[in-house]
């Protein structure tokens, strides 16, 4: 039963994460078009992983996700027990080309590879996404939880995809 509520609940995270890439951007105008850059990104993987070593769930959720996503991901690899003691390496980094699936346009969304150790000694390699939304004219973050082994999805021009998820480190 536990499987199939965590199976459950990744295939509702896989949701969340494809509706988040194809809605980044929605209908963005020329000039709400921002390309998301590596420090940017990087600004924000630190601040999350100074709010995880403190263990404050609410400042997590300041650049976006959905709060029970982020919940269950946190769920997912053991809690604030589990946050990894060293920074993650950034090991790549790419944008994510422009994608128009139905009514929207994703632009400029950067993506940090990273690679790392939690507190239990498992291994990680997770695609962190940063986003600009043009609406709040700020970044946002699908899944703030840096160290779950989440990867980015791919989306077709019909809005259906395939998500590439990597096991969590638990």
């Amino acid at each position: 039963m536990k499987k199939l509520i965590n199976l459950i609940l990744v295939t509702l995270a896989t949701i969340v994460l494809l509706q988040f890439l194809t809605g980044c951007n929605k209908n963005a105008s020329a000039q709400d078009i921002h390309i998301v850059t590596v420090e940017e990104s990087k600004a924000v993987l630190n601040e999350m992983i100074d709010y995880a070593a403190n263990g404050n769930t609410e400042k997590l959720l300041i650049y976006g996700g959905a709060e029970v996503m982020m919940r269950h991901d946190l769920d997912l690899v053991g809690g604030f027990s589990s946050v990894p003691n060293e920074p993650p390496q950034i090991i790549d980094t790419y944008l994510i080309p422009q994608q128009s699936v139905k009514n929207s346009t994703s632009l400029g969304d950067r993506v940090l590879v990273l690679q790392g150790t939690n507190n239990f000694g498992c291994a990680y390699h997770t695609d962190f996404l940063v986003c600009w939304d043009p609406y709040s004219k700020k970044l946002v973050v699908s899944h703030p939880i840096y160290w779950t082994g989440m990867g980015v999805g791919t989306v077709d021009e019909n809005g259906t995809g395939r998500t590439i998820l990597t096991s969590p480190g638990k």
